[in-house]
């Protein structure tokens, strides 16, 4: 083996040119190794021929691993004078090593051959006019032909002559390529051979041997799309193949994909294909048959004199007839044509966006019902060019794996774009002028989705109809109105004020969720759908509060995304403020109680100061610190982290403090830790609500140990039988029938307290229901979109604000049972709309029904026919001022206080305090509301 040489690497190089002086060396016949390269199995990388039976043979091993010679059956043999018959066959033992060789000497060989052999043979091998064949069992694997002649006699003649350094073989022997390459033909000469290719046994240093390349090309067609009937121009580039370079090239194709009826021959621009003289680039003007339209792969076959041949492909897609956007869009909320290619839809460039852009058809079909606008996905065009596409319709649902509640927007994806001009004026459709809005439902014909094959598609009377019928259209909105302020996405809610139907407005500029005919139905009936959202992805959105309005009408194109139609404006549209102003309430009287509630959104101690100060300063100054505060959603002392802490004491103190340094009184706070992670909310954050209470005016909080997380208050009678008492106070209300503690099941615990003023005992319960963060949404594709954070489906995951409701319900039933006189005020963040069945049934007006929803989503309640035991006191308030939350836009109520007939008949008044909800810098998302109310105290 090579690494058992004690030889210097170049070392045979010397044997060589000794043999060539002593023994008048024999010119090798066979091609070196090439440096590096890898190859299928063994092969002959040399040989010596001196005088008599001075002669070796050597093999090398470029295979990547070590070859065990005699278990793999490697053998030589050997055909001696031209006979076709092997005369002799030599096995061969001993294992060569990846990159190295094994040498096969006479046992007569000179010393320094001896020397480097690794195995040695008595046999007569090297006689003149022999072939040298090496085998792996029964395959030949490599030849050297016609050995033993002088190197200055030429044996044959032309390229099959020794002089010309040509691999000669027997004629029974064609396998088999001295470089590891495939058979070749041994009439070609290859270049590079020198008269003494070797270096010397083993050393393998040759870098001039070249890698002999089969021709090769690539093909094109012009145009890529081509309608049947049509022709394009087929190209196919070839790359000659070297050692020695190709001569007489051709191309032959076979038509039949496009409707060809036979292999066609390509012309090149040159003489015949020849490398010296053409070009080498082989054209045909092709005529696209009657075939389906679909993309084509046409293969070229590129061949050449030196019978070497290769492949070419060319891509192009037969075009069927062409389409328009409304012809895509469709009547429906899914294309007719989703998944299939379409061609020659025309449109004017109207929003470019990185790799997509929109367009609108520059005539329309007239139909209101199908838009003439879209979204072509993986190509960019100019706005305002009128561009051709062909490509394929795609439905594509935003929001990844959670977003199988959203609609589809349409588009033209794979897309191939044609520019026909440029500087084409935009499209532009205007709502409030060009097209109205409904006004009242979103959806009222489904019963299960919009996308279903059975759903009616009402853009006239159904407002997710109607914007999908405008989807990918290049919008303006005309005298537009902000409905609710500028969130933190950028995003604002806005109507025409031109459309004189539109939804019931408040007083400050706003647009109000109701249910006009308080009917009862799952679906309040009016959502107001004439909404759209302006977005900011592509221009800026200014600040702007509720009712601000615009120093350009907005302009932007409908795109569709997280639950809503959003119009994505091209240019900030400025603000015009009109002059929204944080309201301050009546103070309280004398004689007056004051109960508010106030969702001061996840406080911690991890907060700024900022927000302490802004908190304590609404408090103060614009609630005119009222005796009671119902507080929800205050954090624990580690804020969102999920440490393991619960407590909030810090919390409580510190708005405390930041209250009387606002100028306000000392307040005093109750509330009950809740266990860790088991109140919703953030993970680690702990929310939880409390009360918040002042003394100085009269207000007293009756303590009564023993409430915690996991104990539930009760009532009894007080020891002279007449009047209600709590058991622990504050305690929580957790005896609920539908379930006990699983109606509250990661869900703010609501919160008992008893309280003394002016002589009479109240009872107050602050809540925070569960979120309707899960709730479907109004835009989403299914219709009607069920809430279902309100149903016991079944899994306390699902929320059962029903459940809590009907819990606390019981709860003012217990009281009012020992006596039916009560003064009980529940409050908070009910989490639902006043005319909600969730605050029906906490009023009393319905009862929760245990089993979850009704299949159709009439809901889990039943009317009770009696009078409710609670009301709230929104019913005091004008309908255009019944809100005190703006949600996309939707002015709702959320926050509440309701009370028994006791405080009711003292004929309190309520305000909602608008001083976070309705602006775009907020210090909650809530707006406090207070009740005042005036006590005679009743004989005890």
């Amino acid at each position: 083996m090579f690494a058992t040489h004690a030889l210097p690497l170049h070392r045979p190089f010397a044997l060589l040119l000794t043999a060539a002086l002593v023994l008048g060396l024999a010119m090798p016949l066979v091609a070196p190794a090439r440096v590096g390269a890898a190859s299928a199995d063994l092969f002959f990388s040399e040989y010596v021929e001196g005088s008599s039976n001075n002669k070796a043979l050597e093999i090398y091993n470029g295979t990547g691993a070590s070859v065990d010679l005699g278990a793999a059956g490697y053998n030589i043999q050997q055909f001696s004078n031209g006979n076709s018959t092997a005369g002799l066959t030599i096995n061969l033992s001993g294992t060569v090593a990846d990159g190295d060789v094994f040498v096969l000497a006479h046992a007569s060989a000179a010393a320094d051959v001896l020397a480097v052999a690794d195995q040695t043979s008595s046999a007569g091998l090297f006689n003149g006019d022999d072939a040298l064949v090496l085998r792996k069992g029964t395959t030949v694997l490599d030849v050297i032909g016609q050995v033993g002649f002088d190197p200055g006699d030429e044996w044959g003649s032309g390229l099959t002559s020794t002089l010309d350094n040509t691999l000669r073989r027997k004629p029974t022997v064609t396998d088999g390529d001295p470089i590891g390459n495939d058979a070749f033909d041994p009439s070609v000469e290859w270049d590079g051979f020198a008269t003494n290719t070797f270096n010397g046994l083993g050393s393998h240093t040759v870098s001039d041997v070249p890698v002999r390349t089969d021709p090769s090309g690539t093909g094109a067609a012009d145009p890529a799309s081509v309608m049947v009937g049509a022709t394009t121009l087929l190209t196919v580039t070839v790359t000659p193949g070297t050692n020695p370079d190709s001569t007489e090239l051709a191309v032959t194709a076979d038509l039949g994909p496009i409707g060809g009826s036979a292999t066609q021959a390509f012309f090149d621009d040159g003489a015949n294909g020849d490398a010296t003289a053409g070009d080498n680039v082989f054209t045909w003007l092709a005529t696209v048959g009657a075939v389906e339209a679909g993309g084509k792969v046409i293969t070229a076959t590129i061949t050449d004199a030196e019978e070497r041949s290769g492949t070419a492909t060319i891509s192009l897609t037969v075009a069927g007839a062409p389409s328009t956007i409304p012809e895509i869009q469709g009547e429906s909320h899914l294309s007719p044509l989703d998944g299939e290619q379409v061609f020659g839809v025309e449109g004017i460039v109207t929003v470019s966006r990185s790799s997509s852009f929109w367009m609108t058809d520059p005539v329309g079909d007239g139909n209101d019902a199908t838009s003439d606008g879209i979204l072509v996905f993986g190509a960019t065009a100019p706005v305002g060019a009128h561009v051709r596409v062909d490509g394929t319709v795609d439905e594509f649902r935003p929001g990844g794996s959670g977003g199988f509640e959203n609609l589809t927007t349409t588009e033209i994806v794979s897309p191939t774009v044609t520019v026909l001009s440029t500087g084409n004026e935009l499209p532009t459709t205007i709502i409030g002028v060009d097209r109205l809005p409904p006004t009242l439902a979103i959806d009222d014909d489904s019963t299960t989705s919009v996308e279903a094959s059975n759903a009616v598609y009402d853009p006239e009377n159904d407002g997710i109809d109607f914007w999908e019928s405008l989807e990918g259209m290049r919008l303006l909105v005309a005298d537009a109105v902000a409905v609710g302020p500028r969130n933190s996405f950028g995003e604002i809610a806005v109507i025409s004020q031109l459309q004189a139907d539109a939804g019931l407005r408040t007083p400050r500029g706003g647009i109000l969720v109701r249910d006009p005919e308080r009917d009862g139905n799952y679906q309040p009936a009016d959502f107001n759908p004439e909404r759209v959202i302006l977005d900011d992805a592509l221009a800026a959105t200014p600040m702007v509060n509720t009712g601000d309005e615009f120093l350009a009408d907005p302009v932007g194109v409908l795109d569709y995304g997280f639950g809503n139609y959003k119009l994505l404006v091209t240019a900030n549209p400025g603000r015009v403020d009109n002059g929204l102003t944080r309201e301050v309430t009546t103070p309280q009287g004398p004689r007056d109680l004051a109960v508010a509630t106030f969702n001061v959104e996840n406080l911690s101690v991890v907060n700024d100061q900022a927000k302490f100060d802004e908190l304590a300063g609404q408090i103060v100054n614009n609630l005119r610190a009222p005796d009671l505060i119902g507080i929800e959603e205050m954090q624990d002392d580690s804020g969102p982290a999920n440490d393991g802490t619960v407590s909030a004491d810090a919390g409580w103190a510190r708005l405390i403090d930041a209250i009387v340094a606002a100028g306000g009184p000392e307040y005093e706070f109750r509330s009950i830790d809740p266990v860790n992670n088991a109140d919703g909310g953030a993970p680690g954050a702990n929310i939880r609500v409390g009360f918040l209470f002042r003394t100085d005016r009269g207000l007293e909080f009756v303590d009564r140990p023993g409430g915690d997380a996991v104990t539930d208050t009760d009532v009894v009678p007080t020891p002279n039988g007449k009047w209600a008492q709590l058991t622990v106070s504050p305690g929580r209300v957790l005896d609920a029938e539908l379930g006990g503690d699983d109606a509250f099941f990661d869900t703010r615990k609501s919160l008992a307290g008893e309280f003394r003023w002016r002589g009479e005992t109240l009872f107050l319960v602050v809540n925070h229901f569960s979120s309707k963060g899960d709730d479907r949404p109004l835009f989403g594709h299914f219709q009607p979109p069920f809430r279902l954070t309100e149903f016991e489906s079944g899994e306390p995951e699902d929320g059962w604000r029903h459940a809590q409701a009907q819990a606390v319900n019981d709860f003012v039933d217990e009281i009012l049972a020992v006596d039916e006189d009560a003064n009980v005020i529940v409050l908070g963040d009910i989490n639902d709309f006043d005319f909600s069945e969730t605050v029906q049934i906490l009023s009393g007006e319905r009862v929760a029904v245990p089993g979850g929803a009704d299949a159709d989503g009439s809901g889990p309640t039943t009317l009770t026919g009696e009078d409710p035991i609670l009301t709230s006191l929104f019913e005091l308030l004008p309908e255009n001022e019944r809100y005190s939350y703006v949600f996309d836009g939707n002015s709702q109520v959320l926050d509440q206080i309701l009370v028994s007939g006791s405080i009711l008949s003292r004929d309190p008044t309520y305000d909602v305090v608008r001083v976070n909800a309705e602006f775009a810098v907020q210090t909650s998302d809530h707006d406090p509301s207070v009740m005042r109310v005036a006590f005679q105290p009743r004989r005890r």
